[in-house]
């Protein structure tokens, strides 16, 4: 019997002191916090922010460990679309930039966010098979869908 992962139990853990969660709980809190921060606040909040910037690499790893390609490469093409504009990869470099940039720049940009939201079925479902590959079992509403509180 697999042991059972419950995401809200680990995202709220998380949200207090995210340094109490371990190994794959990890994962399960950062897909649900950028996941979270995607929907309620927007792109650009996560990357001008360093309380949630910090985790950014260990995410990326994450994704490449469950195989979550897609996801990366919306993170890589943000990534160049910086870096082709001389902006560092840094919270305060983030936020220089944007806060110089006009409504025109602003509204020309890729929607990164959209294009990573539409992938979070993809995601989940890769997340929740990397787990089932670890004796784990992520309760989720059905197969490849974002997770749910357990009874909801």
């Amino acid at each position: 019997m697999p042991t059972v992962l419950d995401p809200m139990d680990i995202y709220d853990r998380g949200l207090r002191n995210l340094s109490v969660l371990q190994g794959v709980e990890r994962l399960v809190f950062m897909l649900q916090d950028f996941d979270n921060l995607m929907e309620m606040e927007s792109w650009d909040h996560f990357f001008r922010h360093e309380c949630h910037f910090i985790w950014y690499s260990e995410m990326k790893e994450w994704l490449r460990t469950i195989g979550a390609q897609e996801s990366l490469v919306v993170l890589d093409n943000h990534e160049a679309h910086l870096k082709a504009r001389g902006v560092e990869l840094s919270p305060s470099e983030i936020e220089t930039f944007l806060n110089s940039q006009d409504e025109a720049y602003m509204r020309a940009c890729p929607d990164w966010r959209r294009q990573y939201c539409e992938l979070r079925g993809v995601r989940w479902a890769k997340a929740s098979a990397f787990l089932e590959s670890q004796g784990l079992k992520l309760l989720m509403v059905e197969p490849g869908t974002a997770p749910k509180r357990g009874g909801e």
